[in-house]
């Protein structure tokens, strides 16, 4: 494997969302490639509305023809946008998933991520809640793909849960579709006044509300967050 190979997946496997590679160089991508590219940058970082295809054409460097023949509207270049976040955070929760065990190590980690992008001003929130909240006036046209992406995402992480609860790190007694939707609020809770107050500890707020949860409170404490405190103290 390439340096330049091996760099690109570190990128991928601490990113949230699918944004262009940055060590990629645009020209030697097809057409759709980099039209997709280029809509997935522009749409999550300005937004659906506010970015025009003459502005996606412009940047992508393609002819409006090959734009017309993979995409046929913008409504089409806003679906694959989405399918293409979806597997950008499906694939960032399957690395956590299999990386981390214990639900606690996972928040730990996916914040910290977090935390990472909006110190390098490169979150600007969920991007499927932004998609949704900017298309509310044309919101039957992206319904059905928004619908598939909670769907997976949530279960997802309730088959994480599942493999927690057989592995222990779990109370078995835990409903894990439940806790699934209750760590999706909580994510996007935080977000939204993360986006208004820009306090870093609004990110931070997801993890400790996540251990907040009944679920989490009477668990073991976990390696991660032993050395945690023990940092805390060491700091006091």
């Amino acid at each position: 494997m390439s340096s330049v190979t091996g760099r690109e997946n570190f990128a991928r496997k601490n990113r949230q969302f699918c944004l262009v590679e940055e060590s990629c160089s645009m020209d030697k991508k097809n057409p759709q490639e980099r039209i997709l590219e280029t809509a997935n940058k522009l749409f999550y970082s300005q937004g659906y509305n506010t970015t025009g295809i003459n502005q996606v054409l412009s940047e992508s460097g393609a002819h409006k023809l090959s734009l017309y023949k993979y995409f046929p509207s913008k409504t089409d270049l806003g679906k694959a946008y989405l399918r293409e976040q979806k597997e950008a955070i499906l694939n960032l929760l399957r690395s956590l998933f299999q990386q981390k065990e214990d639900p606690r190590d996972m928040i730990h980690s996916w914040v910290k991520i977090l935390i990472r992008q909006a110190r390098r001003n490169d979150f600007h929130g969920c991007p499927l809640a932004n998609f949704s909240t900017q298309t509310l006036d044309s919101k039957e046209e992206f319904h059905k793909e928004l619908n598939v992406v909670l769907k997976e995402w949530l279960e997802l992480i309730a088959s994480y849960f599942e493999r927690c609860k057989e592995k222990g790190t779990l109370d078995k007694m835990t409903d894990a579709a439940r806790l699934a939707r209750k760590l999706i609020s909580i994510y996007e809770g935080n977000i939204q006044l993360y986006l208004i107050s820009g306090k870093i500890e609004d990110l931070q707020n997801i993890e400790s509300d996540f251990l907040e949860l009944k679920e989490l409170k009477n668990l073991i404490p976990s390696k991660t967050i032993s050395m945690n405190k023990e940092a805390n103290k060491a700091l006091r």
